[in-house]
């Protein structure tokens, strides 16, 4: 397993109405030999948003990390009435934004979800030859230099 997750948004602090934090991008990978022969996981995918903090001393959901899978890392919600994080990207997803508070409390609006981070980038680079093994998961999808090295 080869990961260059994007870090997860902090949660809006409790009795604060702040909203979650947007969460961190995936990274880059780039494997570059003579000869790229390849079995097993590569991802670079986006942290999800954390949630908006809401009433009675509630805090916002920290959002996850990237998935080390081909899938997003999934949004958070707690139902503290704080706007929900948004999933990040992966491979054929894209980020999205945060949500918006779900209700208003003293007159005054809690905060919003934070966004998803972006999708990183993986490459590959062999001077001679590249295969990719069936049992490869890559996400976000590789690029390359030779023929075999990108899907």
């Amino acid at each position: 397993v080869i990961t260059a997750y994007g870090e997860g948004g902090r949660g809006g602090p409790a009795d604060q109405d702040i909203g979650g934090g947007g969460a961190g991008s995936g990274g880059g990978i780039l494997l570059e030999a003579t000869t790229l022969t390849l079995g097993g996981w590569v991802t670079a995918n986006g942290g999800s948003g954390g949630e908006g903090s809401g009433y009675s001393g509630y805090q916002g959901a920290h959002g996850a990390t990237g998935a080390a899978t081909s899938a997003n890392a999934a949004g958070y919600a707690l139902g503290s009435c704080g706007g929900d994080g948004a999933p990040g990207g992966a491979r054929y997803v894209g980020a999205q934004a945060g949500g918006d508070a779900q209700c208003w409390l003293q007159n005054k609006m809690v905060g919003g979800g934070g966004g998803g981070g972006g999708v990183g980038r993986i490459r590959f680079n062999a001077s001679t030859s590249c295969a990719l093994n069936a049992s490869w998961r890559l996400s976000p999808a590789p690029t390359g230099n030779r023929t075999g090295c990108s899907l």
